[in-house]
């Protein structure tokens, strides 16, 4: 069982314009983004944030999807502990409702970067 996720006090907000995006792609042009399952203009259902230490955060408050257009949508259940991948983001659980987000690194003879989604 996981620890409860206690957010820390100085972190920095990721949202873009009102949108959650995880990652945009690199080759398609396309971008990971999460939505409310249900939209509720008076309560925000997801934070994405970065810790001080560069960790980026993804808080569920309420259910939500996961969406990308070159994969089939994910839904996030904040009562629901399970490692997400779509793609080239990987999402471990680290809290109630709470997942660490990865960018997937690959290898190349040049140099280990970040996958090309």
């Amino acid at each position: 069982m996981k620890t409860r996720y206690r957010k820390p006090t100085k972190t920095r907000d990721l949202c873009e314009q009102g949108r959650i995006i995880l990652a945009h792609g690199e080759v398609t042009g396309h971008l990971h983004e999460v939505l409310p399952e249900i939209a509720n203009a008076n309560i925000p259902a997801v934070e994405f944030f970065e810790e001080p230490d560069g960790r980026r955060v993804l808080l569920i408050i309420e259910v939500c999807v996961l969406r990308h257009p070159e994969h089939s949508p994910i839904s996030l259940d904040p009562r629901r502990q399970e490692q997400v991948r779509q793609g080239d983001v990987l999402l471990n659980p680290i809290g109630a409702g709470v997942w660490e987000v990865v960018r997937q690194r690959e290898y190349s003879p040049d140099a280990i970067r970040t996958v090309a989604d």
